[in-house]
Order: structure tokens, then sequence, then C-alpha cells
């Protein structure tokens, strides 16, 4: 899968604790032992704590669900289209395209 503004992908850096390791990669040596690579994270995952915080009493809009002190930029996942897909599967909604209001969906 290539990176894109239609995914979302979490950063993980594998490493060695011992000291002197290295390895080939293709034409490279990776000279510590690490290994960073890129996998994509299903939007649902970054959906449900924040559903739970914000909107588990109540219908709210995307705006006022996706607030965060600690990390303000999660705001940005407001714009990403399969966010709003996503949520479906986790709440319940109201209201239609731009006024849509979601709440944490219980059974």
């Amino acid at each position: 899968m290539v990176p894109s503004e239609e995914a979302i992908f979490e950063v993980l850096k594998i490493g060695r604790k011992q000291t002197g390791g290295s390895f080939f990669f293709g034409d490279s040596v990776i000279e510590d032992g690490s290994l960073t690579i890129l996998s994509p994270v299903h939007p649902l995952f970054l959906c449900i704590p924040y559903l739970i915080r914000n909107a588990k009493n109540g219908h709210l809009p995307l705006r006022e669900i996706f607030v965060d002190s600690e990390f303000p930029a999660v705001e940005t996942l407001c714009g990403y289209g399969k966010l709003k897909k996503a949520l479906e599967l986790a709440s319940s909604t109201k209201g239609i395209d731009a006024d849509r209001m979601y709440s944490l969906w219980s059974k």
C-alpha cells in the first residue's frame, strides 16, 4: 500500500536492544539494527476513544467530537473522507451530510 491522503499510517520502529547489530536492506546497510516501517491503521481505531470521551451522552458534530487539548492536530481527521464511513460502524447518526451528528452506538 502506498501512502496517500486517503490512508492513515502508523510509523513503527522495530529495533534491537543489542549494540553492534546491522543488516542489509537492498543496497543499503542498516547500522543500528533497526527498521522503520509504515503500517496502515483503520480509522475506526482512531474514532472509538473520541466517541467514548466526547459523544457517549448525545449527538455531536465531528468538530466537537475530535477535540483534544494534548493533540490539537486530531481535528484534521474531520476532513478525512474514510473517517465518516468508519464512524458509521460505531455510532448512531442524525442529520444529513454537512449537518450530520454522531453519538456512541450502544446496544
